[in-house]
Protein backbone atom coordinates (compact mmCIF):
# COMPACT_ATOMS: atom_id res chain seq x y z
CA UNK A 1 0.00 0.00 0.00
CA UNK A 2 2.94 2.29 0.87
CA UNK A 3 3.97 1.66 -2.97
CA UNK A 4 0.38 3.05 -4.40
CA UNK A 5 0.67 6.26 -2.20
CA UNK A 6 4.18 7.06 -3.35
CA UNK A 7 2.96 5.78 -6.94
CA UNK A 8 -0.06 8.53 -6.75
CA UNK A 9 2.17 11.29 -4.52
CA UNK A 10 4.70 10.99 -7.72
CA UNK A 11 2.45 11.75 -10.16
CA UNK A 12 0.34 14.36 -8.74
CA UNK A 13 3.60 16.24 -7.97
CA UNK A 14 5.18 15.79 -11.59
CA UNK A 15 4.05 18.47 -14.37
CA UNK A 16 1.66 15.86 -16.41
CA UNK A 17 3.48 15.94 -19.40
CA UNK A 18 6.45 14.47 -17.83
CA UNK A 19 3.73 11.83 -17.06
CA UNK A 20 4.60 9.90 -20.15
CA UNK A 21 8.06 9.66 -19.58
CA UNK A 22 7.34 7.03 -16.43
CA UNK A 23 4.01 5.30 -18.04
CA UNK A 24 5.77 2.21 -19.20
CA UNK A 25 7.15 1.34 -15.80
CA UNK A 26 4.25 2.28 -13.59
CA UNK A 27 1.25 1.76 -15.43
CA UNK A 28 1.58 -2.27 -15.14
CA UNK A 29 1.42 -2.13 -11.37
CA UNK A 30 -1.06 0.67 -11.08
CA UNK A 31 -3.30 -1.53 -13.88
CA UNK A 32 -2.45 -4.72 -11.61
CA UNK A 33 -3.31 -3.60 -8.49
CA UNK A 34 -6.84 -2.00 -9.54
CA UNK A 35 -7.47 -6.07 -8.73
CA UNK A 36 -5.58 -6.99 -6.12
CA UNK A 37 -7.62 -8.57 -3.53
CA UNK A 38 -7.53 -6.37 -1.05
CA UNK A 39 -10.11 -4.13 -0.81
CA UNK A 40 -8.57 -1.07 0.14
CA UNK A 41 -5.66 -1.52 -2.45
CA UNK A 42 -8.34 -2.23 -5.34
CA UNK A 43 -9.84 1.32 -3.93
CA UNK A 44 -6.66 3.71 -3.76
CA UNK A 45 -5.11 2.64 -7.36
CA UNK A 46 -8.77 2.81 -9.20
CA UNK A 47 -8.86 6.27 -8.01
CA UNK A 48 -5.18 6.94 -8.77
CA UNK A 49 -6.01 5.61 -12.23
CA UNK A 50 -8.79 7.95 -12.85
CA UNK A 51 -6.50 10.41 -11.63
CA UNK A 52 -3.99 9.41 -14.13
CA UNK A 53 -5.69 8.75 -17.02
CA UNK A 54 -8.51 11.17 -16.70
CA UNK A 55 -10.85 8.81 -19.08
CA UNK A 56 -8.49 8.18 -21.63
CA UNK A 57 -7.26 4.81 -19.81
CA UNK A 58 -8.35 2.55 -23.53
CA UNK A 59 -5.54 4.76 -25.36
CA UNK A 60 -3.42 4.50 -22.94
CA UNK A 61 -3.25 0.64 -22.09
CA UNK A 62 -3.12 0.40 -25.83
CA UNK A 63 -0.58 2.61 -26.46
CA UNK A 64 1.91 0.61 -23.19
CA UNK A 65 0.14 -2.97 -24.09
CA UNK A 66 3.69 -4.69 -24.75
CA UNK A 67 5.02 -3.30 -21.19
CA UNK A 68 1.91 -3.80 -19.70
CA UNK A 69 1.17 -6.97 -20.88
CA UNK A 70 4.76 -8.42 -20.00
CA UNK A 71 4.43 -7.33 -16.60
CA UNK A 72 1.37 -9.05 -15.87
CA UNK A 73 2.76 -12.38 -17.61
CA UNK A 74 6.05 -11.69 -15.16
CA UNK A 75 3.55 -12.19 -12.18
CA UNK A 76 2.09 -15.01 -13.29
CA UNK A 77 4.50 -16.57 -11.40
CA UNK A 78 4.47 -14.38 -8.21
CA UNK A 79 4.54 -16.25 -5.35
CA UNK A 80 1.44 -13.98 -3.47
CA UNK A 81 -1.64 -16.07 -5.46
CA UNK A 82 -3.49 -12.77 -4.95
CA UNK A 83 -0.97 -10.91 -7.48
CA UNK A 84 -1.39 -14.06 -9.83
CA UNK A 85 -5.23 -14.31 -9.61
CA UNK A 86 -5.07 -10.26 -10.34
CA UNK A 87 -2.96 -10.78 -13.11
CA UNK A 88 -5.53 -13.18 -15.11
CA UNK A 89 -8.46 -10.39 -14.20
CA UNK A 90 -6.36 -7.87 -15.68
CA UNK A 91 -5.49 -10.19 -18.52
CA UNK A 92 -8.92 -11.14 -18.93
CA UNK A 93 -10.46 -7.44 -19.16
CA UNK A 94 -8.15 -6.65 -21.84
CA UNK A 95 -9.52 -9.51 -23.64
CA UNK A 96 -13.22 -7.68 -23.24
CA UNK A 97 -11.47 -3.95 -23.97
CA UNK A 98 -8.67 -4.46 -26.11
CA UNK A 99 -9.36 -4.58 -30.10
CA UNK A 100 -7.99 -8.16 -30.74
CA UNK A 101 -5.96 -7.18 -33.55
CA UNK A 102 -3.74 -5.50 -31.09
CA UNK A 103 -3.48 -8.95 -28.69
CA UNK A 104 -2.95 -11.36 -31.76
CA UNK A 105 1.07 -11.80 -31.43
CA UNK A 106 0.93 -12.06 -27.53
CA UNK A 107 -1.48 -14.89 -27.44
CA UNK A 108 1.53 -17.77 -27.57
CA UNK A 109 2.39 -16.48 -24.15
CA UNK A 110 -1.12 -15.95 -22.50
CA UNK A 111 -2.53 -19.43 -23.68
CA UNK A 112 0.45 -21.02 -21.82
CA UNK A 113 0.25 -18.76 -19.11
CA UNK A 114 -3.06 -19.59 -18.56
CA UNK A 115 -2.60 -23.11 -19.57
CA UNK A 116 -0.21 -23.09 -16.33
CA UNK A 117 -2.27 -21.33 -14.07
CA UNK A 118 -5.54 -24.13 -15.07
CA UNK A 119 -2.92 -26.28 -12.73
CA UNK A 120 -1.92 -23.76 -10.00
CA UNK A 121 -1.79 -24.70 -6.08
CA UNK A 122 -4.52 -21.91 -5.24
CA UNK A 123 -8.00 -22.89 -6.13
CA UNK A 124 -8.78 -18.73 -6.70
CA UNK A 125 -5.96 -18.84 -9.68
CA UNK A 126 -7.71 -21.68 -10.98
CA UNK A 127 -11.14 -19.87 -11.15
CA UNK A 128 -9.43 -16.94 -12.35
CA UNK A 129 -7.73 -18.95 -15.25
CA UNK A 130 -11.14 -20.18 -16.63
CA UNK A 131 -12.83 -16.90 -16.49
CA UNK A 132 -9.83 -15.84 -18.60
CA UNK A 133 -9.99 -18.40 -20.95
CA UNK A 134 -13.86 -17.51 -21.93
CA UNK A 135 -12.88 -14.23 -22.35
CA UNK A 136 -9.73 -15.24 -25.14
CA UNK A 137 -11.11 -18.38 -26.37
CA UNK A 138 -13.53 -16.73 -28.81
CA UNK A 139 -11.26 -14.26 -30.07
CA UNK A 140 -8.56 -16.60 -30.82
CA UNK A 141 -9.86 -19.91 -31.19
CA UNK A 142 -6.94 -21.20 -33.83
CA UNK A 143 -4.68 -20.63 -30.72
CA UNK A 144 -6.44 -22.68 -28.13
CA UNK A 145 -7.28 -25.47 -30.48
CA UNK A 146 -3.27 -26.50 -30.30
CA UNK A 147 -3.93 -27.15 -27.13
CA UNK A 148 -7.15 -28.94 -26.85
CA UNK A 149 -5.65 -32.16 -25.89
CA UNK A 150 -3.95 -30.04 -23.02
CA UNK A 151 -7.01 -27.80 -22.26
CA UNK A 152 -9.89 -30.11 -21.84
CA UNK A 153 -8.26 -32.34 -18.74
CA UNK A 154 -7.27 -29.62 -16.65
CA UNK A 155 -10.46 -27.90 -17.19
CA UNK A 156 -12.49 -31.31 -16.33
CA UNK A 157 -9.87 -31.18 -13.23
CA UNK A 158 -11.11 -27.62 -12.30
CA UNK A 159 -15.18 -28.73 -12.92
CA UNK A 160 -14.07 -31.45 -9.79
CA UNK A 161 -12.70 -28.59 -7.93
CA UNK A 162 -13.11 -28.65 -4.00
CA UNK A 163 -14.88 -25.19 -4.40
CA UNK A 164 -18.56 -24.57 -5.79
CA UNK A 165 -17.09 -21.41 -7.99
CA UNK A 166 -14.21 -22.66 -9.19
CA UNK A 167 -16.35 -25.89 -10.07
CA UNK A 168 -19.04 -23.46 -12.18
CA UNK A 169 -16.09 -21.55 -13.66
CA UNK A 170 -14.74 -24.00 -14.93
CA UNK A 171 -18.64 -25.18 -16.75
CA UNK A 172 -18.70 -21.61 -18.00
CA UNK A 173 -15.26 -22.59 -19.98
CA UNK A 174 -16.15 -26.00 -20.92
CA UNK A 175 -19.54 -24.73 -22.64
CA UNK A 176 -17.55 -22.14 -24.70
CA UNK A 177 -15.28 -24.72 -25.74
CA UNK A 178 -18.05 -26.41 -27.59
CA UNK A 179 -19.81 -23.49 -28.65
CA UNK A 180 -16.36 -22.88 -30.42
CA UNK A 181 -15.39 -26.34 -31.67
CA UNK A 182 -18.70 -27.86 -31.40
CA UNK A 183 -18.21 -31.34 -32.78
CA UNK A 184 -14.24 -31.19 -32.61
CA UNK A 185 -14.61 -31.35 -28.92
CA UNK A 186 -18.69 -32.42 -28.21
CA UNK A 187 -18.18 -36.18 -28.25
CA UNK A 188 -15.28 -35.93 -25.67
CA UNK A 189 -16.68 -33.26 -23.71
CA UNK A 190 -19.77 -35.77 -23.09
CA UNK A 191 -17.95 -38.95 -23.08
CA UNK A 192 -16.64 -37.49 -20.20
CA UNK A 193 -19.66 -35.53 -18.60
CA UNK A 194 -21.28 -39.63 -18.58
CA UNK A 195 -18.44 -41.08 -16.70
CA UNK A 196 -18.59 -38.28 -14.24
CA UNK A 197 -21.91 -37.73 -13.46
CA UNK A 198 -22.29 -41.20 -11.61
CA UNK A 199 -18.77 -41.19 -9.72
CA UNK A 200 -21.33 -39.87 -6.76
CA UNK A 201 -21.93 -43.53 -6.48
CA UNK A 202 -18.09 -44.05 -5.44
CA UNK A 203 -18.69 -41.56 -2.47
CA UNK A 204 -18.07 -42.75 0.91
CA UNK A 205 -19.18 -41.57 4.02
CA UNK A 206 -17.59 -37.92 5.37
CA UNK A 207 -17.66 -35.89 8.61
CA UNK A 208 -19.90 -33.46 8.51
CA UNK A 209 -18.36 -30.09 8.11
CA UNK A 210 -19.32 -26.65 6.51
CA UNK A 211 -16.82 -24.18 4.77
CA UNK A 212 -15.01 -22.63 7.50
CA UNK A 213 -13.76 -26.60 8.72
CA UNK A 214 -11.19 -26.18 5.69
CA UNK A 215 -7.72 -24.26 6.94
CA UNK A 216 -7.09 -20.93 5.03
CA UNK A 217 -3.81 -22.43 3.17
CA UNK A 218 -6.08 -24.95 1.62
CA UNK A 219 -8.04 -22.28 0.41
CA UNK A 220 -5.55 -20.67 -1.43
CA UNK A 221 -3.17 -18.46 1.07
CA UNK A 222 -0.12 -20.38 -0.24
CA UNK A 223 2.26 -20.26 2.54
CA UNK A 224 5.94 -20.81 3.09
CA UNK A 225 6.27 -24.41 4.58
CA UNK A 226 10.18 -24.82 6.12
CA UNK A 227 10.57 -28.58 5.35
CA UNK A 228 13.57 -29.72 6.89
CA UNK A 229 15.69 -32.07 4.01
CA UNK A 230 16.45 -35.11 4.48
CA UNK A 231 20.08 -35.44 4.64
CA UNK A 232 21.62 -35.60 1.12
CA UNK A 233 18.34 -34.69 -0.31
CA UNK A 234 18.82 -31.13 -2.56
CA UNK A 235 17.20 -28.53 -2.73
CA UNK A 236 14.46 -27.95 -4.75
CA UNK A 237 13.27 -24.11 -6.49
CA UNK A 238 9.47 -24.67 -6.31
CA UNK A 239 7.95 -21.39 -5.02
CA UNK A 240 5.21 -23.17 -3.81
CA UNK A 241 4.12 -25.99 -1.68
CA UNK A 242 2.64 -29.63 -3.20
CA UNK A 243 -1.35 -28.91 -4.76
CA UNK A 244 -3.46 -30.33 -1.73
CA UNK A 245 -6.79 -32.29 -3.88
CA UNK A 246 -10.04 -32.05 -1.22
CA UNK A 247 -11.69 -33.48 -4.48
CA UNK A 248 -14.66 -35.81 -3.74
CA UNK A 249 -16.60 -38.41 -5.85
CA UNK A 250 -19.66 -36.12 -5.70
CA UNK A 251 -17.79 -32.84 -6.03
CA UNK A 252 -16.94 -33.96 -9.67
CA UNK A 253 -20.69 -35.02 -10.13
CA UNK A 254 -21.60 -31.28 -8.90
CA UNK A 255 -19.54 -29.85 -11.38
CA UNK A 256 -21.06 -31.80 -14.13
CA UNK A 257 -24.65 -30.73 -13.13
CA UNK A 258 -23.04 -26.90 -13.66
CA UNK A 259 -21.91 -27.89 -16.49
CA UNK A 260 -25.20 -29.38 -17.89
CA UNK A 261 -27.24 -26.20 -17.41
CA UNK A 262 -24.59 -24.39 -19.48
CA UNK A 263 -24.26 -26.63 -22.42
CA UNK A 264 -28.34 -26.82 -22.53
CA UNK A 265 -28.05 -22.95 -23.72
CA UNK A 266 -26.68 -24.37 -26.74
CA UNK A 267 -28.77 -26.89 -29.86
CA UNK A 268 -26.00 -28.50 -30.56
CA UNK A 269 -25.83 -30.67 -26.83
CA UNK A 270 -29.65 -31.26 -26.50
CA UNK A 271 -29.90 -35.10 -27.42
CA UNK A 272 -26.99 -35.94 -24.83
CA UNK A 273 -28.02 -33.15 -22.48
CA UNK A 274 -31.32 -35.63 -22.38
CA UNK A 275 -28.84 -38.87 -21.94
CA UNK A 276 -26.96 -37.39 -19.78
CA UNK A 277 -30.37 -36.52 -17.56
CA UNK A 278 -31.41 -40.30 -17.32
CA UNK A 279 -27.84 -40.41 -15.41
CA UNK A 280 -27.91 -37.46 -12.86
CA UNK A 281 -31.46 -39.03 -12.24
CA UNK A 282 -30.01 -42.20 -10.61
CA UNK A 283 -26.99 -39.92 -9.52
CA UNK A 284 -29.35 -37.56 -6.92
CA UNK A 285 -30.77 -41.19 -5.41
CA UNK A 286 -27.70 -41.87 -3.80
CA UNK A 287 -28.00 -40.28 -0.48
CA UNK A 288 -25.18 -42.61 1.42
CA UNK A 289 -23.01 -39.49 2.23
CA UNK A 290 -24.26 -36.11 4.34
CA UNK A 291 -23.37 -33.98 1.54
CA UNK A 292 -25.64 -35.38 -0.54
CA UNK A 293 -28.25 -31.88 0.36
CA UNK A 294 -25.63 -29.91 -1.84
CA UNK A 295 -25.67 -31.56 -4.85
CA UNK A 296 -29.20 -31.98 -4.82
CA UNK A 297 -29.47 -28.65 -4.37
CA UNK A 298 -27.00 -27.46 -7.94
CA UNK A 299 -29.31 -30.27 -9.71
CA UNK A 300 -32.54 -27.99 -8.29
CA UNK A 301 -31.32 -24.57 -9.24
CA UNK A 302 -29.86 -26.00 -12.36
CA UNK A 303 -33.06 -27.93 -14.05
CA UNK A 304 -35.03 -24.59 -14.73
CA UNK A 305 -32.10 -23.36 -16.47
CA UNK A 306 -32.10 -27.10 -18.65
CA UNK A 307 -35.58 -27.09 -19.32
CA UNK A 308 -35.60 -23.27 -20.65
CA UNK A 309 -32.18 -24.57 -22.70
CA UNK A 310 -33.67 -27.74 -24.41
CA UNK A 311 -37.56 -26.37 -24.56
Amino acid sequence: MAACIACRQFFVNLPTEDWGVFFPILLPPLCLNRYYEATGVQTYNSETWRIVTAGEGQPLVETHLEAILYFYLSQSTSENHAARTAVLQCIGELGRKIPSHLLEKYQADISSCLLRTLKDVCWPVREASCYCITAMLPLFPGVYQAHIGELLPALFEVLGDFIPTARQSAAFALADLVKVFQDKVLGEVFREVKQRVLLVRDQKVLPVYDDSSVPPDLYGVCQNFDVPLVPGEKETTTPYPPAINLSQPWMRTDGCVYLIAELSQNPITHKDIIEVLQLLSEAVTCKHYSQHVQLFETVCRALPLVAKGIG
